[in-house]
Parts: structure tokens; C-alpha cells; sequence
């Protein structure tokens, strides 16, 4: 699809998606669920100066109400944010991978991140199971409420409201990445991208950053950068099939509010292992650097 029939459908399509409500940071009772496994020593939080705050956001998403939670890991010295915000739905395991793997470039770079519980299974086998109690205000009635709740949360982490998680905090870009389950809800996501957007607009996610994408199908094209992360799990398992999922890089120029761009990474020698968190902290930095 041209850049300027890219524009013409979305414009068709976009509407405002709407500004959730935000509770916190909760502190009690009990204890949060981290999210995130044990980091390797010498690189925790703490390390880098960091905090970790919980929120809980409530909404209607298709048509059904649902409260959730999100994970902000920012400076603790509010001056070090650098105006970038990366945000991952949090994995099926009860993780948020990316940030396990990219945690050392996040936090030496002073970005936040924002990690988002939009699935429903997820959200319930791993963070309302493991304290009742504290989370028993969450509730995602409905699994197809996935890419609403996304889109909104979004929109809350640009949100100038005083009320909000990054109240008092210019974001200047706002990225989405995930790796294996999560990217593929990210992909899942690109589809709402095209109709729910900012108050004026503009795309609620700058960018995006999906890593071990499961299959084989090729990415839609979208108006903003999205770097494509393939490891040695998808090249050679699709190969006999011809690798569908590639598409030429592209810095193509639609209409002058359409920008078609693309990109590519593969590694042979790149698997789902900790290996390959030096990659994708590489990988991360051009997605923000490509905008």
C-alpha cells in the first residue's frame, strides 16, 4: 500500500482513544508482584538509581469495564528522565522480558519503562494470583479487550493530567517493544495502532519493537518506525516455507504526515537465550535513534 493510501484509510478509520483513570502508587496491602525476574547482580534497580511504582488504571474497553495494573521502573532523580518512555504488555509468563534483557541500556540511557498487564490470562495467573487481597480490584472480564486497554494505557503515559503516573514529566517519545508471546501481542496491537489515537491525531506509540515474532507472516506497514528482531528461532524454522516475514528495509516517504518505515535485524547465532540481550539492547537504541 502507497503512503498516501496508507494516510487515506487511516484517516477514514482513527478515532480519539479515550484517557483511562489512574489510582496509586499502590503500596498496600501486601507485597507487588515484581513482574521481573531476579536481575543479575550489580545491574538491579537500585543500582542505576531506580524506583519501581504500581498504578492501577480502570476503563471500558469493548464495551466492557476493566481495571489493571501498570509497572513504572524510572529515575529516582526525576531530572535524569531523558523524555523517553518504553513500554512492553507484559509476557503470558508473568514477565516483562524485554526489560529483563534490555534493563542495563534502559536505565544507563535515564528512559523509563512502563510495563503494561492488558491480557487477561496473564494478568490473572500471575499478578491476581499472587495476592488476592491486594489485587482484587483487577478484573479484564474479556480477552478481545487486549488492544483497547493498550491504547489506552498509552495514552496515559503521554497524558499531562496531574493525576497521572508521569505527572510532571515531558515524554517526548513513546515506544512499544515485546519478545516472543508479547510481540506477538504487539503485532496483534499494530492493527489498533491504525484507528485509536491520540486527542490530536497523532500515533499514541512513536515506534515499535517486536523481537522473536512468532510466524511467518510479514508485518503490516504502519506511519511510524518499527524495527523488526528475528532470531535464529524463526529464521530457520520458516525457511523451507521462504522466510514470508521478510520485507525490504524502507525509509519510503508517503504523504508528508505518513512516513513508511521499516527494518529488519536478523541473527543466525541470535536465540531466545540471554544471549541475545546485548542484541537487542543494540537493536532497541536504533528504534529510538530511527525516529
Amino acid at each position: 500500500m502507497s503512503g498516501i493510501m496508507l494516510t487515506i484509510v487511516m484517516l477514514l478509520q482513527q478515532n480519539a482513544a479515550p484517557l483511562p483513570k489512574v489510582s496509586g502508587p499502590i503500596e498496600r496491602p501486601g507485597v507487588m508482584y515484581p513482574g521481573l525476574r531476579e536481575l543479575p547482580k550489580a545491574t538491579e534497580l537500585r543500582d542505576f538509581n531506580y524506583v519501581t511504582k504500581e498504578y492501577f488504571v480502570s476503563g471500558t474497553a469493548n464495551g466492557k469495564p476493566y481495571t489493571t495494573r501498570i509497572v513504572v521502573r524510572q529515575p529516582k532523580d526525576v531530572k535524569k528522565f531523558s523524555g523517553i518512555v518504553v513500554s512492553e504488555i507484559m509476557h503470558s509468563s508473568g514477565n516483562s522480558w524485554m526489560f529483563f534483557n534490555t534493563h542495563v541500556y534502559v536505565m544507563s540511557q535515564g528512559h523509563i519503562h512502563v510495563e503494561i498487564a492488558s491480557q487477561k490470562a496473564p494478568t490473572e495467573n500471575s499478578i491476581i494470583k499472587s495476592d488476592p487481597e491486594r489485587y482484587q480490584q483487577l478484573s479484564i472480564p474479556d480477552a478481545a479487550q487486549v488492544n483497547e486497554i493498550t491504547a489506552q494505557i498509552g495514552v496515559l503515559i503521554k497524558s499531562t493530567a496531574n493525576d497521572g503516573p508521569l505527572a510532571g514529566l515531558k515524554v517526548r517519545h513513546s515506544f512499544l517493544m515485546g519478545t516472543s508471546q508479547s510481540s506477538a501481542a504487539l503485532v496483534q496491537y499494530l492493527r489498533t495502532h491504525a484507528v485509536l489515537r491520540m486527542p490530536d491525531g497523532s500515533p499514541i506509540f512513536d515506534g515499535f519493537f517486536p523481537t522473536s515474532v512468532v510466524g511467518n507472516n510479514p508485518i503490516s506497514e504502519i506511519d511510524v518506525p518499527l524495527i523488526q528482531m528475528n532470531t535464529q528461532t524463526e529464521v530457520n524454522s520458516t525457511a523451507v516455507m521462504g522466510n514470508k516475514y521478510r520485507r525490504p528495509d524502507s525509509d519510503e516517504k508517503g504523504h508528508e504526515s505518513t512516513v513508511c518505515r521499516m527494518r529488519r535485524q536478523e541473527n543466525e547465532r541470535t536465540s531466545r537465550s540471554t544471549a541475545s540481550r546485548p542484541l537487542r539492547s543494540i537493536a532497541l537504541s536504533r528504534v529510538l535513534k530511527f525516529r
